[in-house]
């Protein structure tokens, strides 16, 4: 039918632009996985590194030690929930807190 053909011509038209922006959209969204993991993975270099700028970083784990186990034995109504937190602190922190049984012996 002739004045259908103007109609389905228009639906063909929009079909594959509907199929253009659907692909763009696949592109884009990879290019934004991409974009997010590497923000992702430059923030925790970023914080890294400032950790590794802090005076406290420079303590040799014995000091640390020290420190937490001083933290540990101050307040008692508190004392339990010390070594949790001091693992909570960073990777390095949290090593150091469990390789040492004696912040443990009240949990």
């Amino acid at each position: 039918m002739p004045v259908l053909d103007p109609l389905k011509q228009e639906i063909r038209q929009l079909e594959r632009r509907e199929d253009l922006l659907q692909s763009n959209i696949k592109q884009l969204q990879v290019l934004l996985e991409e974009t997010q993991a590497s923000l992702s993975e430059k923030r925790i270099k970023a914080t890294t590194l400032q950790n590794l700028l802090a005076p406290v970083s420079r303590l040799p784990n014995e000091m640390l030690l020290a420190i937490f186990e001083e933290a540990v034995s101050s307040p008692p109504e508190k004392e339990m929930w010390v070594p949790i937190d001091i693992s909570h602190v960073c990777h390095r922190w949290r090593e150091v807190a469990i390789s040492s049984p004696r912040l443990w012996r009240h949990i």
